[in-house]
């Protein structure tokens, strides 16, 4: 199969990102507060490059935590 359509972006030009590709954090808000932030608010489970143990701000950290918010999701009591 071919592509039907191809986008490019020019981060500098996003509004909202205001041209960074991914979100950051103060210095030292990983240390101090990185495990409460990963921490569910009742059914809601956080995932994104942002919340990643490693590879934070590329592709590969929202996969790493996109699945540790699965593990969480599946080993959790259901309702």
């Amino acid at each position: 199969h071919e592509p039907v359509e191809y986008m490019d972006r020019v981060w500098a030009d996003e509004e909202w990102s205001g041209g960074a590709s991914s979100p950051f954090l103060v210095p030292g808000a990983l240390t101090t507060i990185g495990a409460e932030i990963r921490e569910p608010v009742g059914p809601l489970h956080w995932a994104g490059t942002h919340m990643a143990t490693h590879y934070r701000g590329y592709m590969e950290g929202a996969l790493v935590a996109g699945e540790a918010a699965a593990h969480r999701i599946i080993a959790s009591p259901r309702a």
